[in-house]
């Protein structure tokens, strides 16, 4: 139960992420390349942690149904 509220705010916060993003005057403007590279290292440091988090979670309901 926990895994999923922790899955979906990390989703939730890279959202308002993006969405942040896209209030800025320089994403308005075209040059987004600008906002990529600034915040490169942020966007790929929670993605992994997402997709890491997302697997552990996974890992761990199938290692407990296999228990059983």
């Amino acid at each position: 139960m926990f895994h999923r509220i922790q899955d979906v705010c990390i989703l939730f916060a890279v959202i308002i992420l993006f969405l942040l993003f896209f209030n800025t005057y320089i994403f308005q403007a075209g040059l987004i390349s600008i906002l990529i590279n600034k915040f490169k290292w942020p966007i790929l440091i929670v993605l992994v942690y997402l997709a890491l988090s997302i697997g552990l979670h996974v890992w761990e309901m199938v290692s407990v149904s296999f228990r059983f």
